[in-house]
Protein backbone atom coordinates (compact mmCIF):
# COMPACT_ATOMS: atom_id res chain seq x y z
CA UNK A 1 0.00 0.00 0.00
CA UNK A 2 1.59 3.04 -0.92
CA UNK A 3 1.96 6.55 1.17
CA UNK A 4 -1.06 8.18 -0.13
CA UNK A 5 -3.50 5.10 -0.45
CA UNK A 6 -3.27 4.81 3.24
CA UNK A 7 -4.35 8.07 3.52
CA UNK A 8 -6.31 8.14 1.02
CA UNK A 9 -8.41 5.43 1.87
CA UNK A 10 -8.55 6.35 6.04
CA UNK A 11 -9.86 10.24 4.76
CA UNK A 12 -12.17 8.52 2.32
CA UNK A 13 -13.78 5.75 4.49
CA UNK A 14 -14.45 8.19 7.36
CA UNK A 15 -16.21 9.86 5.46
CA UNK A 16 -18.36 7.41 3.94
CA UNK A 17 -17.20 8.45 0.54
CA UNK A 18 -15.16 5.46 -2.09
CA UNK A 19 -11.64 6.27 -3.09
CA UNK A 20 -11.09 5.63 -6.26
CA UNK A 21 -9.01 7.73 -8.23
CA UNK A 22 -11.01 8.31 -11.05
CA UNK A 23 -14.00 9.41 -9.28
CA UNK A 24 -11.64 11.88 -7.50
CA UNK A 25 -9.88 13.43 -10.96
CA UNK A 26 -13.23 13.62 -12.48
CA UNK A 27 -14.85 15.25 -9.21
CA UNK A 28 -11.93 17.45 -8.91
CA UNK A 29 -11.96 18.68 -12.69
CA UNK A 30 -15.75 18.86 -12.59
CA UNK A 31 -15.59 21.12 -9.83
CA UNK A 32 -13.01 22.94 -10.95
CA UNK A 33 -14.56 23.76 -14.29
CA UNK A 34 -17.75 25.39 -12.95
CA UNK A 35 -15.77 27.68 -11.05
CA UNK A 36 -13.39 28.34 -13.80
CA UNK A 37 -15.98 29.03 -16.58
CA UNK A 38 -18.69 31.24 -14.41
CA UNK A 39 -21.42 28.48 -13.50
CA UNK A 40 -22.01 28.78 -10.36
CA UNK A 41 -25.31 27.78 -10.69
CA UNK A 42 -24.31 24.46 -10.87
CA UNK A 43 -24.59 22.46 -8.18
CA UNK A 44 -21.42 22.66 -5.91
CA UNK A 45 -19.98 18.72 -5.70
CA UNK A 46 -19.42 18.39 -1.74
CA UNK A 47 -17.21 15.51 -2.24
CA UNK A 48 -14.99 17.83 -3.52
CA UNK A 49 -14.24 19.28 -0.53
CA UNK A 50 -12.65 16.13 1.13
CA UNK A 51 -10.64 15.80 -2.63
CA UNK A 52 -8.58 18.80 -2.27
CA UNK A 53 -8.29 18.10 1.37
CA UNK A 54 -6.80 14.74 -0.03
CA UNK A 55 -4.79 16.54 -2.99
CA UNK A 56 -3.27 18.88 -0.57
CA UNK A 57 -1.73 15.33 1.20
CA UNK A 58 -0.58 14.22 -2.42
CA UNK A 59 1.02 17.81 -2.85
CA UNK A 60 3.15 17.43 0.73
CA UNK A 61 3.78 14.06 -0.31
CA UNK A 62 5.87 15.14 -3.47
CA UNK A 63 7.71 18.11 -1.60
CA UNK A 64 8.76 15.95 1.04
CA UNK A 65 9.95 12.96 -1.78
CA UNK A 66 11.60 15.85 -3.64
CA UNK A 67 13.65 17.19 -0.68
CA UNK A 68 14.68 13.14 0.26
CA UNK A 69 13.03 12.89 2.96
CA UNK A 70 12.19 9.16 3.34
CA UNK A 71 8.41 7.62 3.61
CA UNK A 72 8.57 6.85 7.12
CA UNK A 73 9.35 10.04 7.87
CA UNK A 74 6.69 11.34 5.29
CA UNK A 75 4.26 9.48 6.68
CA UNK A 76 4.80 10.81 10.17
CA UNK A 77 5.00 14.04 8.44
CA UNK A 78 1.44 13.61 6.91
CA UNK A 79 -0.10 12.47 10.40
CA UNK A 80 1.02 15.14 11.98
CA UNK A 81 -0.05 17.89 9.89
CA UNK A 82 -3.22 16.70 8.56
CA UNK A 83 -4.14 15.52 12.59
CA UNK A 84 -4.79 11.68 11.07
CA UNK A 85 -3.60 9.79 13.97
CA UNK A 86 -2.35 6.89 12.19
CA UNK A 87 -0.10 4.22 13.31
CA UNK A 88 2.95 4.53 10.33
Amino acid sequence: MTILDKFGSYLYKLNNISYNHSEIAERIGKQRNNFAHGNLDKEFINESLLDVVFLEQIVLAMQLQYFGIDEVETKKIINEVFCHNLIV
